[in-house]
C-alpha cells in the first residue's frame, strides 16, 4: 500500500542525490535515517533505474517516506512521468498483497510519496497504470485452489462491469470451444472438472474493429499433464497465467483512462492436470486453423491454448496484427535470466520500434530471431503437420515461437516470453511481476490510437 503526502511518524526516507566520486550511479546507501540514492543528470538510464529501485524496494521490509521531488529534480523531464508510476509499482510489488489470507494483517507496509501539485496532473495518470497494474498483480498471486478459467472469468466480469459502455466481453466455455473445434484448448484441458473446464475470453472496445490483439497465455496451474512436472518445478505454477493477467490488466489500463484504441485482448484459459481423459504422448489433435498438432510433450501446452488463441484472434475478431504474451519455457530463462524478456517479431520495422517502446517504459526487452531451421524441426511428424515439442533439447524457446508463428502467417506477429521476468525473488520470495503493462499500453497507443491509427 501507498500513501501520497500523508503526515507520518515514520522517520526514515528514500532521497535521490547526484552521482559523486565516493559512491556509484544507481546504487544506494543508509546515512541519517535516509536511504540515499545516487543518480547520474546527465547518462539517465531509465532501464538500471527501474531495475535498482525495484531490488531496493524488495529489501527494505518497513514503512519509509519517499522523496519524489529530490527524484525529479535531477531526472530529465522526458522521464517524469514514467519514472513516478515505475516508483510507485515498485513499492508495491512487495508492499501490497493484493490477496492475502494471513489472519494477522497488521503488520502492513506503507510507503509514503511526497510530490509536489505541480506533478499532479502526472501523478493522477500513475495512480491509474498502478490501478491497472495492480489488478493484474492480482489475478496472478490468487492460488489455483481461488484461480481457475471461471473464477478468472468471474474476476473479469466484476473489474470491466464499470466500463460497460466502453467494451464487449465475449467468453466461451467449454460447450462453445467444441462447437468452435478449438481442439487445441480442448486438449490442455481434457482431464479437468467441471470448475476448472477451459474457457476463452476476448475483450474489444465497443463499435470497433480491432487491428492488433494481444493473446495472453493463461494456465492457472500446470502439473505437466502426463510429462509431470518434478516437485521443484510445481512451486510458482498458479503464475502460469501471468500472460493472460497481463492482458487483462493492459485493457484495463485503457478503460481507466478512457481511451479506446483498435485492440482487443484474447485470453484463453485452461488447468494442464492428469486424469483418465487427459491428453496422452502421441495423441494427434485438431486445431481451431485445422493444422493437426502431434502431442509430443503435454508440458508443452502453453502453445497449444495460444495457437488457438491466434486463430480466434484473427478469424473472428479480423485483426491483423498479433502479439503473445507468456511464461512460455524455462529455457527463456538459462538464455536471457530474470532481467530480460525475450521478444520475436515476423516485420524487422517491429524490432526496433518494440525495443524503443520498452526502453521508454524501462523495462529490457532482446529480440531473438527466426530461423527456418526450427520450423523445418517442428514439421518432422509422420501422422501430423506440426509436432508441439522437438526432440532436440537446445534453443527451447525459438521453437516455442516458431511453433506459434505457424498459426500467425497472415498477419504481423510478435511474441514475448516472460517466464523469467514475470517474478522477481526478493526477501526470500518470488514475487508475481505485472512486467510488460507499460510497455504495452504505449505500443498500443502509438500504433493504435488516435492519430496513429
Amino acid at each position: 500500500m501507498y500513501s501520497i503526502n500523508s503526515k507520518t511518524k515514520t522517520q526514515l526516507t528514500l532521497v535521490a542525490n547526484k552521482v559523486t566520486k565516493d559512491h556509484e550511479k544507481y546504487s544506494y546507501f543508509l546515512k541519517d535515517q535516509k536511504i540515499i540514492f545516487v543518480l547520474d543528470e546527465k547518462h539517465f538510464c531509465f532501464r538500471r533505474f527501474n531495475w535498482k529501485i525495484r531490488e531496493l524496494f524488495g529489501k527494505f521490509r518497513n514503512s519509509f517516506n519517499v522523496d519524489l521531488n529530490s527524484f525529479l529534480s535531477i531526472i530529465p523531464n522526458v522521464f517524469h512521468q514514467s519514472v513516478i508510476t515505475c516508483m510507485i509499482n515498485n513499492s508495491e510489488y512487495f508492499n501490497d498483497l493484493l490477496f492475502n489470507l494471513k489472519t494477522n494483517k497488521n503488520n502492513q507496509i506503507i510507503n509514503n510519496f511526497i510530490i509536489n501539485n505541480k506533478y499532479q496532473k502526472m501523478l493522477n495518470f500513475s495512480k491509474l497504470m498502478v490501478q491497472a497494474s495492480n489488478f493484474a498483480r492480482q489475478l496472478q498471486l490468487m492460488p489455483n485452489n481461488y484461480m481457475n478459467p471461471s473464477t478468472f472469468a468471474e474476476m473479469i466480469k466484476k473489474n470491466f462491469k464499470h466500463f460497460s459502455n466502453l467494451v464487449d466481453i465475449k467468453i466461451l466455455n467449454k460447450s462453445d470451444l467444441i462447437k468452435k473445434q478449438m481442439g487445441l484448448i480442448l486438449s490442455v484441458g481434457n482431464a479437468s472438472n467441471q470448475k476448472n473446464e477451459p474457457k476463452l475470453i476476448s475483450i474489444k472496445f465497443k463499435n470497433s474493429k480491432p487491428k492488433f490483439a494481444i493473446v495472453g497465455k493463461g494456465i492457472t496451474f500446470d502439473t505437466g499433464g502426463i510429462n509431470l512436472k518434478p516437485s521443484a518445478y510445481l512451486t510458482g505454477m498458479q503464475y502460469d497465467m501471468s500472460g493472460a493477467a497481463i492482458a487483462a490488466g493492459v485493457m484495463y489500463a485503457f478503460c481507466l483512462n478512457k481511451m479506446k484504441p483498435d485492440f482487443a485482448v484474447v485470453m484463453p484459459l485452461a488447468v494442464n492436470e492428469i486424469g483418465a481423459n487427459c491428453t496422452k504422448v502421441g495423441d494427434v489433435i485438431t486445431s481451431y486453423s485445422k493444422k493437426t498438432v502431434e502431442i509430443t510433450n503435454t508440458d508443452a501446452e502453453g502453445r497449444l491454448i495460444l495457437a488457438d488463441g491466434i486463430t480466434y484472434a484473427i478469424k473472428d475478431l479480423g485483426v491483423k496484427s498479433v502479439l503473445t504474451i507468456a511464461t512460455l519455457t524455462g529455457a527463456i530463462v538459462v538464455a536471457l535470466g530474470d532481467m530480460y524478456t525475450g521478444f520475436w517479431s515476423t516485420n524487422s520495422d517491429n524490432i526496433d520500434l518494440f525495443d524503443k517502446t520498452a526502453k521508454s517504459a524501462g523495462e529490457y526487452v532482446w529480440n531473438l530471431p527466426f530461423n527456418q531451421y526450427f520450423t523445418d524441426a517442428l514439421k518432422d511428424s509422420m501422422l501430423a503437420d506440426l509436432v508441439n515439442c522437438v526432440e532436440k533439447p537446445s534453443a527451447g524457446s525459438i521453437s516455442a515461437a516458431s511453433f506459434l508463428k505457424e498459426f500467425a502467417k497472415s498477419v504481423d506477429f510478435i511474441h514475448l516470453d516472460i517466464a523469467g521476468t514475470s517474478e522477481f525473488k526478493a526477501r526470500g520470495k518470488s514475487y508475481p511481476i505485472p512486467v510488460m503493462i507499460d510497455t504495452l499500453f504505449e505500443y498500443v497507443k502509438n500504433n493504435f490510437y488516435g492519430k496513429s491509427k
